[in-house]
């Protein structure tokens, strides 16, 4: 009998459970588009009150299945990061990088293997950050207080306030309304996030496995 040693991680099967949920998340969608003629605000006033309540649980629907999609794949791809960083850079080494945050693995790891920068112009590197700041404001909510009266003014920077507290809480929390992206856009950029760093990284090391 021999003694082998391998790792376990289970980064494949949390990716697994997001591309489920996305799936559950891209069927409500088409639900949610249908009844409301291609995502247009719904007027509960004119709509009965079965109407009403299809809305509703079509749009908690969405939510939930976005979330739940969003938050694995996060786990997904931290799961697979730190077991880039056990398996190259070993055990003790890796200890002292262990509480760093994602993006900071990220691109310390990738400079332990290439004694390079990690090009944080590649879209790659982009969507994981939108994928983890999303992540990230829904994980650690906070709740935020609205000045209504700011709501009822029909202006750029009343307009501009509104999406802030929306994207403060299902965005990637950013304050300037040229770059906030909704926790949708952001699970629809990310489908296939995962699987491109884990390519990426097996071009950079041999030694990490599917």
């Amino acid at each position: 009998m021999y003694d082998v040693i391998f790792n376990v991680a289970l980064h494949s099967f949390y990716n697994g459970i997001a591309k489920e949920s996305y799936n559950e998340f891209r069927e409500v969608s088409k639900t949610y588009d249908e009844i409301t003629n291609g995502g247009k605000s719904w007027d509960f006033g004119s709509h009965t009150k079965e109407e009403n309540q299809v809305y509703q649980r079509t749009n908690h629907g969405m939510q939930k299945h976005c979330i739940i999609s969003t938050v694995f794949f996060v786990m997904a791809i931290e799961s697979l990061i730190n077991e880039y960083g056990s398996v190259y850079l070993g055990e003790d080494q890796f200890k002292d990088k262990e509480k760093l945050g994602i993006m900071d693995k990220i691109t310390e790891f990738y400079f332990e293997v290439k004694g390079s920068k990690f090009p944080r112009d590649k879209q790659l590197y982009q969507k994981i950050n939108d994928l983890v700041s999303v992540r990230n404001n829904l994980v650690h909510s906070k709740p935020i207080t609205i000045d209504s009266r700011m709501m009822m003014k029909n202006t750029k920077e009343a307009d501009e306030q509104f999406w802030g507290y929306i994207n403060s809480m299902f965005g990637n929390n950013k304050s300037k309304l040229s770059k906030q992206k909704h926790m949708y856009e952001v699970l629809k950029q990310s489908y296939s996030t995962y699987e491109d760093l884990r390519d990426f990284l097996k071009g950079v090391d041999t030694r990490i496995k599917s």
